[in-house]
């Protein structure tokens, strides 16, 4: 989007009914941005109003089609969540690069934080990657290499501070 040819369509009460607009905007093929949603982070140090308020912006050939939109949403019932969207979103969670990413996620966790349950979890999900042969992109296949490989290493020093451990009993 030209910055020259932006215009502001709506000012929203915070950067939820914001995102609400810019993707209603979305559905309806008008490219929106949200201007000033992160200055909710900064609450403490300004005073929130008119002037802070989270900003739709739109370009200048589609001002009249989005203002006609936020008019009818502003006009008609409370928003209501596309029930549809959510379930397309939990088929996704588990397709297979979401299970290799969080596989690699728990490996590369588990390096620190709770080895043993993190490490075997990650195994759990390349297992079930592996089982029910679900299909991973290139780009995500590196990420179970990784955490095959992470996984491998934290489990033999695992092993080998649990032999130390048993050899050096005796001595104790």
């Amino acid at each position: 989007m030209d910055n020259s040819q932006i215009v502001e369509v709506y000012a929203a009460r915070d950067a939820v009914e914001a995102h609400a607009i810019r993707n209603e905007l979305g559905h309806a093929e008008i490219e929106a941005r949200v201007v000033g949603d992160m200055l909710r982070w900064v609450a403490g140090e300004l005073p929130f109003g008119h002037h802070t308020a989270p900003r739709v912006w739109v370009r200048e050939e589609d001002e009249e089609r989005a203002r006609e939109i936020i008019r009818r949403l502003s006009a008609g019932p409370p928003f209501q969540w596309d029930h549809t969207e959510q379930i397309e979103d939990e088929a996704v969670t588990d397709s297979g690069d979401a299970i290799a990413s969080r596989a690699w996620r728990a490996a590369m966790l588990g390096i620190s934080f709770l080895p043993v349950l993190l490490s075997f979890y990650s195994i759990w999900l390349l297992a079930k990657l592996a089982r029910d042969r679900l299909p991973v992109s290139p780009a995500a296949n590196w990420r179970v290499n990784a955490a095959l490989f992470v996984n491998a290493c934290v489990i033999t020093v695992l092993i080998v501070i649990g032999l130390a451990f048993y050899i050096a009993l005796p001595f104790l």
